[in-house]
């Protein structure tokens, strides 16, 4: 675990003009620590009397959740040799080959696949997706990991085309898309704002498996994928126009370059699989506003929307619960312990409330 040491100067401050000792924060993992640094400039009365230590604590996250998984065998009920559009809910926006064919990847059964066939007049590409529709919570940071397993089968016809993986938001906004381009075998990406696409510095080759891996970070917007072990996209935005943050569906795409004359390659996949990563949100952080007769007033600072709680103690051993309130839009909240002062040390921590 990695952690580091930052002197919070508001802290400080507020602790010098109080006679308080000041305060280091000590971050590491999901917690955030305050601990007592002696200052020669503080008396060791007010040491004893006047003490506080501060601590930002988060309790574990919930356990993963599985959105979608498939591996499209005829167990789950797949059909060779019919299109993949129309089964087991999986739909489509335009036009082009697509179906369920079986041993492209040794040992792994049937897969799914777009492409081989143009798509009909009118039509320029063919999106397919199964419905997923989340939401992250307003406090819970969600990451949303997904995995395919792909192969771009190359063409025999001498015309050669673009494969994606795009999301989209349950509004039907594209957030982030990748861009297989057969023709010049570059990956490419683009995100909600960005008009072209962006290189990656990486190719592939085809007829050859890989597993991608993307994460989305919607609290954090922002989402980065890997290609094997190979990184593709580090910490991209997934929006700049303010789209909202959710997801909607993760689509396989055949996008060729003159639709009225494709290539008949095609992109296989199997094993897509969507997973819901909760996490805590970001460890609250406590600050002496002041010390007076009437009790000490601390703020909370914390992710909106999420409910934290104030807890005290005279020793490490047991804790009291002070308050539980939410931080408005500002990220913070006030509150004063009007508890007489005790003759030792008196800690405070803030928690999470899940």
């Amino acid at each position: 675990m990695r952690t580091t040491v930052t002197l919070d100067d508001d802290v400080f401050e507020a602790a010098r003009a109080q006679a308080l000792p000041p305060t280091v924060a000590v971050g590491g993992g999901s917690v955030n620590r305050m601990r007592s640094k002696p200052d020669s400039a503080f008396t060791r009365t007010a040491w004893a009397w006047l003490a506080v230590v501060l601590l930002g604590l988060v309790t574990s996250a919930p356990a993963d959740t599985l959105l979608y998984d498939t591996g499209f065998e005829a167990s789950e009920g797949y059909g060779l040799n019919l299109d993949l559009i129309g089964q087991q809910g999986w739909q489509g926006i335009g036009s082009g080959g697509n179906g369920i064919v079986s041993g492209f990847f040794p040992g792994q059964g049937q897969q799914a696949y777009v492409g081989f066939t143009g798509p009909a007049v009118g039509d320029d590409s063919l999106f397919v997706f199964p419905i997923l529709d989340f939401l992250p919570t307003a406090c819970t940071a969600t990451n949303i990991r997904f995995t395919v397993d792909l192969e771009i089968r190359d063409s025999a016809n001498g015309d050669y085309d673009d494969f994606y993986w795009a999301v989209f938001n349950s509004l039907g906004t594209s957030l982030a898309t990748l861009d297989f381009d057969n023709y010049s075998n570059r990956i490419q990406y683009a995100y909600n704002g960005q008009s072209t696409f962006l290189p990656t510095g990486v190719s592939f080759q085809p007829n050859q498996k890989y597993t991608l891996t993307l994460d989305l970070d919607f609290p954090g917007n922002r989402w980065s994928t890997r290609l094997d072990n190979t990184l593709l996209v580090n910490q991209a935005p997934l929006t700049t126009t303010n789209a909202q943050r959710s997801l909607g569906d993760i689509d396989a795409a055949f996008v060729p370059f003159y639709p009225d004359s494709p290539g008949d390659n095609f992109m296989v996949f199997d094993n897509y699989r969507v997973l819901a990563q909760p996490g805590p949100p970001e460890p609250p952080r406590l600050r002496v506003l002041a010390r007076t007769a009437g009790g000490t007033s601390l703020r909370v600072f914390g992710r909106p929307g999420c409910a934290f709680a104030v807890d005290a103690s005279t020793s490490f051993a047991s804790w009291t619960a002070l308050r539980t309130n939410t931080p408005a839009a500002t990220g913070y909240f006030d509150y004063t312990d009007t508890a007489p002062n005790p003759a030792n040390r008196r800690f405070y921590r803030a928690r999470w409330v899940p």
